[in-house]
This record gives structure tokens, C-alpha cells and sequence, in this order.
């Protein structure tokens, strides 16, 4: 069984913040974790200082990172 969760907000409002820390923690307690963003802009993906990499950091098996030009799928073996 999947369960999805969308979290939204305002531009600098805390949605990484929480979305890593949701990541960390459901990782932690067994739980494989896939987190898709979206970005209004170009995107670039696994940036250290990007949501993305902040997210596989967190412990997320697979990020998906969509933009109006591009799409990047990361996935941890």
C-alpha cells in the first residue's frame, strides 16, 4: 500500500524543511520513502544545495524532479 502526501506553501514558508524532516523520519523507521518536486524554474538536479539533494539526503529512495523543461528521476540502489 502507498500513501501519498502533498505538502504546499508559500515560496520560503518551511515545505523542505518539514518534507526533510518527514523523509528522515519515516525513513528511519523502515519505511521507503519517494518525494517528487516541482519547480517553476530550470531545474537542476542533485545540487547540494537544491531541495532535491537536500531530500535524497534525508534519506529518500527516489526523487523526482519535474520543471516546465525538464524531468529528473534519482534512485538509491
Amino acid at each position: 500500500m502507498a500513501i501519498t502526501l502533498q505538502i504546499i506553501g508559500h515560496k520560503k514558508s518551511g515545505k523542505t524543511l518539514i518534507t526533510t524532516a518527514l523523509i528522515e523520519r519515516l525513513s528511519k523507521e523502515g519505511y521507503r520513502v519517494a518525494a517528487l518536486k516541482h519547480d517553476a524554474h530550470n531545474a537542476a538536479m542533485d545540487v547540494p544545495t537544491t531541495d532535491s539533494a537536500r531530500m535524497s539526503n534525508a534519506g529518500a529512495n527516489q526523487v523526482i524532479l519535474q520543471s516546465p523543461t525538464e524531468f529528473f528521476f534519482h534512485q538509491k540502489s
